[in-house]
């Protein structure tokens, strides 16, 4: 089968579909220890103008460092704009759709990523607006949840600490008009959980010292096309006009899938000629680092400083007697936030690897994250790793890890909010899964206690980022998430929906008698317009002499009787078995 006008036929297509698919997913999941040119040069190693929706699926699903990845998709944006717009529209579409559905994570996902895109000027300052816009309407709005104003809330909080900065340089009046309508909530407002005051308090507090100390608002480093501190950042900023043509497309969850392309000759002539582009930006690049000695070996060093760095972390927990003193000496080094991420992954992979769970790693995340904040997001992005990856892990693996997070979980130093992740059904579970989840749960029961856990899970702002592991719309995922909680002796986590199934069962059981209702009526209804098969004779047997005479109103039974065929004549009223003689023998 050959595609009109491609010159090659489907089959390759998806075969390098395929292929380029396999390779950007691991260009990304490298990004932490490969230097920011090395992998804005692997990006264009493939026909990225054919994979070019794979590329946004990855960066909008996938769990990678968000400042590395904004740097990325700066530098992308230059030479490839179309890249860029295709991006941000997606992106800013599936925020409209997160938001009006209540998903706060994936809301926060979405607003996180475009949050630094604008501190790069790659977003123009337009899509920030309509997003504080529209967080900050649902606030004033009086016909909205408790629930639903604390979600905007914490999303306007997200928005300041990552780009808070350079809003106020770009319109300081609506910058201080979204810190006073914070201030007066929290002054007027005493329904709001202290969870959202505490962020709240965290702006009021950064914009007091300009963002000095907010790492999310600092740059990683400059997007290679500017030459010197007075080049326009602003120049291939992307600007989305948000009205209602483009609010009417939806979001397209399918860019993962594969769709044969008509024009593949056009696309592979595009991306010759943007990889002669990148080929000799990159080659500029080089040889201005080449002339200068400690760049050239900063370049050079950065997978065995990695390395390095690793192995420093490694030895500071074998070589610590206890989890505080461990957590002392992983402060002491100071590591950047953007690196923070890899301690956390190292001290989940070493307890992984111990035949027994031990509460000494436990208590090296507990202290740091309650020595900043900005462990959560590294912690956090572990979390979330270790999901897409059980299934490579033994069962001892899965119980030590499960035991971890439970852990942190009890402390409350890291919210439920990240298991809205999970999906306890029976399709969107697996067992490494469910193995996880009921080590987590157990943990946190012998930490705190099964009543401090339900009284936790009850908590109304949880509600949303619960409803896969307590699903409570569809009655088998009800059944299923009850009896699964109910096998691992959790059963008192299940009332709720327990009382979603009823109500469920109760609304089905109405439905269905309405239904028989409606069927008994058409019965009655058709009983008096047939004639009953006696009737139906008499009017047959009228004339002796005209046996076959029907009358004008008799309607025919269509229903032919079926035949009997007469039993076989047996003697004396009883078949004779037939009698086999016996064999002869032979006489010897």
């Amino acid at each position: 089968m050959q595609s009109k006008d491609a010159g090659i036929s489907v089959e390759k297509q998806r075969a390098e579909w395929s292929s380029i698919r396999k390779y950007l997913t691991n260009v990304l999941e490298n990004i932490h220890n490969v230097d920011s040119l090395d992998t804005y040069k692997r990006i264009f190693d493939v026909n990225i103008v054919f994979g070019k929706n794979i590329l946004i699926h990855l960066i909008l699903t996938g769990h990678y460092d968000p400042m590395k990845l904004t740097l990325l998709v700066s530098n992308i944006n230059v030479d490839y704009p179309e890249f860029g717009k295709s991006l941000v529209s997606e992106c800013l579409r599936r925020f409209v759709l997160y938001f009006k559905k209540n998903h706060y994570n994936d809301c926060y996902e979405m607003l996180l990523l475009l949050s630094q895109l604008y501190n790069y000027d790659t977003v123009h300052l337009v899509v920030i607006l309509y997003m504080l816009q529209s967080m900050s309407e649902e606030i004033e709005a009086k016909n909205v949840s408790i629930q639903r104003q604390e979600i905007s809330i914490s999303l306007i909080c997200v928005t300041l600490m990552n780009c808070g900065k350079k809003l106020l340089e770009a319109s300081e009046e609506l910058h201080n008009q979204l810190l006073d309508q914070l201030r007066e909530l929290l002054q007027i407002d005493n329904k709001l959980s202290s969870r959202v005051c505490h962020e709240i308090e965290e702006v009021i507090e950064a914009r007091q010292q300009h963002y000095k100390d907010v790492p999310m608002q600092k740059l990683l480093a400059r997007p290679f096309h500017l030459d010197n501190d007075e080049d326009d950042w602003t120049e291939h900023a992307i600007l989305i006009f948000i009205d209602s043509d483009f609010l009417s497309v939806p979001p397209n969850f399918k860019l993962n899938n594969f769709n044969p392309c008509d024009n593949y000759a056009e696309l592979l002539k595009h991306y010759n000629l943007l990889h002669k582009i990148v080929t000799n930006r990159v080659t500029n690049i080089e040889r201005i680092k080449e002339s200068n000695t400690e760049t050239v070996l900063v370049h050079n060093m950065t997978d065995s400083e990695a390395t390095e760095f690793k192995k420093k972390i490694y030895l500071t927990l074998k070589s610590s007697l206890s989890g505080d003193e461990a957590a002392h000496k992983l402060l002491k080094l100071r590591v950047p936030d953007h690196d923070k991420h890899s301690v956390a992954d190292i001290i989940e992979r070493s307890l992984i690897q111990e035949t027994t769970y031990s509460k000494f790693y436990g208590l090296i995340a507990e202290r740091l994250l309650e020595a900043h904040k900005s462990w959560l997001e590294a912690f956090r992005e572990i979390f979330y790793k270790r999901l897409e990856t059980l299934d490579e892990l033994e069962p001892n693996g899965i119980r030590n890890s499960g035991k971890f997070w439970g852990h942190l979980l009890s402390t409350d130093l890291i919210g439920f909010e990240i298991l809205s992740k999970i999906t306890m059904t029976e399709t969107g579970s697996t067992a490494p899964l469910r193995i996880f989840v009921k080590f987590i749960f157990q943990e946190i029961v012998f930490e705190i206690g099964i009543n401090e856990l339900r009284a936790r899970l009850d908590e109304e702002y949880i509600q949303p980022y619960l409803s896969g592991i307590f699903p409570k719309e569809e009655p088998d995922d009800i059944r299923y998430s009850i009896n699964y909680f109910t096998a691992i002796n959790l059963g008192i986590l299940t009332e709720g929906m327990r009382r979603e199934l009823q109500k469920l069962e109760e609304e089905n059981e109405t439905s269905s008698d309405e239904n028989e209702e409606e069927v008994e009526e058409e019965e009655e209804e058709e009983e008096h317009i047939i004639p009953k098969r006696e009737e139906m004779a008499q009017v047959i047997r009228q004339s002796r002499y005209q046996p076959h005479q029907i009358k004008e109103n008799f309607v025919r039974d269509t229903k032919r009787r079926r035949s009997i065929t007469p039993p076989r004549r047996q003697a004396n009223n009883k078949r004779r078995r037939s009698v086999t003689p016996p064999r002869r023998t032979q006489r010897g």
